[in-house]
């Protein structure tokens, strides 16, 4: 069984994912399998690691995006 994305993971998790990935202890597939979660999110976390030094939840870029622009609300 797979995580949903629709939660948020905890930090704590977050955590063991990449901390996991780091000591070689599986390729991210392994380690998405090992701890039940999509190989993309695990990507996600490296990526977001990479580019932010940060593992915390980003909920200012979470949740479904406007389906009406700027343009259609005059």
């Amino acid at each position: 069984m797979v995580l949903s994305m629709r939660k948020t993971i905890s930090l704590d998790l977050r955590e063991r994912i990449v901390t996991a990935y780091d000591r070689k202890e599986g390729t991210r597939e392994e380690v998405a399998r090992r701890f039940r979660v999509s190989l993309g999110l695990v990507k996600k976390l490296l990526q977001q690691r990479r580019y932010t030094g940060d593992l915390r939840p980003r909920h200012r870029n979470s949740g479904r995006r406007p389906a009406l622009g700027l343009s259609h609300q005059q």
